[in-house]
């Protein structure tokens, strides 16, 4: 019972978190915390399970807190989920799999507005390996321009990789295909994930 009353108040101070200044400090007892139900032989899939709990609200949270330094243009956006985070089976090792969705009318417009995005979804990125997710070294993360895209960009993708079934396409498939929309407007994620499966 102790643990659990441990982890509530630990999942209170996330969302009470009001300075990014703090959020490393949290994540460090929050890991800490996680460790000692690993040492008592807590079950792996609940434990994973737990992990990928504790790293969502800690993002989402910082999302927030850095969306406030940031203006942002009048479009619906979405933070996205991949790889292990995307299948809630994070470990105390797992590094960053995200990507951000936009809303735009054409080619042109989601030019311009990913510029507006990115020192915005790179602060994100920074914060959270702050906090002990460690940076994609394959750079898959919504603050590099490949994964900073309007859902038309992101279909294009989706039917690249289907299509042409080559190592590295098999490879993308396999990290962006178990997706989930973490922050923002979800209905755009849930739209994306809709493209995934058609």
């Amino acid at each position: 019972l102790l643990p659990c009353r441990q982890l509530q108040g630990l999942g209170q101070e996330i969302a009470d978190l009001a300075s990014l200044d703090q959020a490393p400090g949290l994540a460090a007892r929050i890991n800490a915390e996680l460790r000692g139900l690993a040492a008592m032989d807590l079950g792996g899939r609940l434990l994973a399970r737990l992990i990928s709990d504790f790293n969502d609200r800690l993002a989402i949270r910082l999302i927030e807190l850095v969306a406030r330094r940031h203006r942002f243009p009048a479009v619906a956006w979405c933070w996205l989920a991949f790889g292990s985070e995307g299948r809630h089976e994070q470990t105390f090792v797992s590094d960053q799999d995200n990507g951000l969705v936009f809303a735009a009318a054409d080619s042109t417009e989601a030019a311009a507005l990913r510029e507006l995005f990115l020192p915005f979804a790179d602060e994100v990125n920074r914060r959270l390996a702050d906090c002990g997710a460690t940076l994609c070294p394959g750079g898959i993360m919504a603050g590099n321009p490949a994964w900073c895209l309007s859902l038309a960009e992101w279909r294009e993708r989706f039917i690249d990789w289907v299509r042409r079934p080559e190592p590295q396409a098999l490879l993308n498939a396999s990290i962006f295909f178990d997706m989930r929309p973490l922050h923002g407007n979800l209905e755009l994620g849930e739209e994306l994930l809709s493209l995934q499966l058609a």
